[in-house]
């Protein structure tokens, strides 16, 4: 084999030196009839892993396990494996009849070593240290990542069948980077490059999946979720690594912002990233200013408070309506949507609950707010599903006596007697305000790309920022360097290539039109105090 760097080199060559090399394959190692031959081939390859071990240790190219050393003192290890699943676990995974039909090939349904992608393994008690060869090179892990979404997924059918195996495989390459000791600069732009196109699939897969009857038996939206935080969490700590070593990573202000959208909710993450971020993202980044904006929007739906009055108190509390205004924006990429969109559910349900204690009466009920009416407000792609989401909370609807069979015209039936439910709610799917970005792009464009559907506007791989000509844009223009071309898909090769606000958030160098209590707001912001108070003295008669 020939190596493809200093320390891959140094292993070969002693092994070499000592005489030591794997045995051969037997020639139809996924034929079950292969398997007696597979079996005895495991041991003689097990008795090859033991020599090397011994070898690579005596040599000092690899720590012994049964002498402690410090941190600092532990021998650099990288992963010099080149293919996607190293051969000692294809063994065994082959021998052990653990074989998913994607790695197995379609005409005889034998495993197919060439397409077998290293699975997760947690660590365990009494677990021997890997081997350099059991893990993958950043060029490895790129090539693997990109096989997973160009070659295996492909297309939206796919996703459901072959969501499990590609959680699993996406986990597998996360923690490989984990076992590199001392990573270079091009190590560290490889993981960037992963982690990015991770932490997009997880996102995107969240979205695509929670379309009614799209999500296969092995998603779970929970562990969706956790996944996708500990990309970003992953990511978040490799651009501080970076910038502690002068290594630019193009796209980091983008995931920046998503990794504060991601964590809306959580104050104290929020007031950490305010000391900690440079003060150049919140002032230069349209990605942050974005995620800054959306985020407030979210939390002031959360702290509603007013007399119990229609429209002057909804017209004054129009933060959730600035929210889905912002994310249907055309400037607004698909990939800041999706994260978004992971906010809809409980934005939706703070919605109701201030519509219900705005238009409730103490003593009888009132059903003056119709169904599309309240959808105008929860922004669902179907007034039923808005119809359903409120039946979900416990309100009910009867018919409007001048339309009485029209499902569109049933009114709210609002009381202060009976409190808002509180059921667990699910991620929500919207066509209107998030996938019609996509613009039918095909799903690994969408992993590999920041994408909007603003002609004007260009996301792509290696940008973290994007042009503003359109007069719709949400912020006001500034002069700013050409975008960088994205980075091209990896070819074959051997070599590499690699948080509540305590204060407003407002206040880092945004340069946003007006203010309101306090906070800058988007111009479309601005126009909504105006607009909303006229749809709402249309909408909401005030008793």
């Amino acid at each position: 084999m020939r190596a493809t760097d200093p320390y891959t080199k140094k292993v070969y060559d002693r092994l070499r030196k000592d005489g030591i090399s794997p045995p051969s394959w037997p020639s139809q190692p996924g034929d079950p009839k292969s398997k007696g031959e597979m079996a005895k081939f495991r041991e003689k390859y097990e008795e090859y892993r033991q020599k090397v071990r011994a070898s690579l240790t005596k040599a000092s190219l690899i720590d012994d396990p049964d002498k402690r050393k410090t941190l600092e003192n532990a021998i650099t290890f990288r992963g010099i494996c080149e293919d996607m699943c190293s051969e000692y676990e294809k063994i065994t995974r082959i021998t052990e009849l653990d074989v998913p039909q994607p790695e197995k090939d379609a005409r005889t349904g034998f495993a197919k070593t060439s397409r077998m992608v290293k699975k997760l393994a947690r660590s365990a008690a009494g677990q021997e240290a890997p081997l350099p060869m059991d893990v993958r090179s950043t060029a490895a892990l790129r090539r693997t990542l990109d096989y997973l979404i160009d070659d295996l997924l492909r297309d939206d059918e796919n996703l459901p069948s072959l969501h499990g195996f590609l959680w699993d495989r996406t986990r597998a390459i996360r923690r490989d980077f984990t076992f590199f000791s001392s990573p270079t600069a091009d190590d560290l732009k490889t993981q960037a490059y992963v982690l990015e196109n991770i932490a997009r699939f997880h996102v995107t897969a969240l979205h695509l999946l929670s379309q009614p009857g799209k999500a296969g038996e092995d998603f779970v939206e929970q562990q969706e979720l956790e996944q996708l935080g500990k990309a970003l969490l992953s990511l978040r700590d490799l651009y501080d690594d970076c910038n502690a070593q002068g290594i630019t990573c193009e796209n980091e202000a983008e995931f920046r912002a998503y990794y504060l959208l991601f964590h809306a909710h959580d104050s104290n993450t929020i007031e950490m990233l305010q000391r900690q971020w440079k003060p150049h993202f919140w002032r230069d980044s349209d990605d942050i200013r974005t995620a800054v904006s959306l985020v407030e929007a979210l939390q002031n739906t959360a702290d509603f408070h007013g007399p119990l009055k229609a429209a002057p108190f909804l017209a004054a509390s129009n933060a959730f309506h600035s929210y889905f205004r912002i994310v249907e924006d055309p400037s607004v990429s698909y990939t800041m949507a999706c994260f978004a969109e992971c906010h809809f559910p409980q934005l939706r349900r703070s919605i109701l609950r201030a519509v219900k204690r705005a238009m409730a009466r103490p003593k009888d009920p009132t059903n003056d707010l119709t169904a599309a009416s309240l959808n105008k407000f929860l922004r669902f792609d179907t007034i039923q599903e808005a119809i359903d989401f409120a039946k979900l909370h416990g309100i009910e609807f009867v018919p409007d006596k001048q339309a009485p069979m029209d499902p569109n015209q049933q009114c709210l039936v609002l009381n202060n007697k009976e409190p808002l439910r509180h059921p667990r709610l699910h991620h929500q799917f919207s066509q209107v305000l998030v996938e019609n970005k996509r613009r039918n792009r095909p799903l690994p464009d969408v992993i590999h790309k920041t994408i909007s559907e603003d002609s004007t506007t260009s996301f792509e791989s290696g940008s973290g920022s994007f042009s503003m000509q359109d007069e719709g844009s949400l912020f006001v223009p500034d002069t700013k360097p050409g975008i960088p071309a994205e980075p091209q898909p990896p070819k074959t090769q051997t070599a590499t290539t690699l948080p509540a606000f305590g204060q407003t958030l407002s206040g880092f160098g945004s340069n946003f039109a007006g203010t309101h209590q306090g906070r800058d707001l988007f111009p479309c912001q601005i126009q909504e105090h105006q607009q909303l108070s006229r749809t709402l003295s249309l909408l909401i008669p005030v008793h």
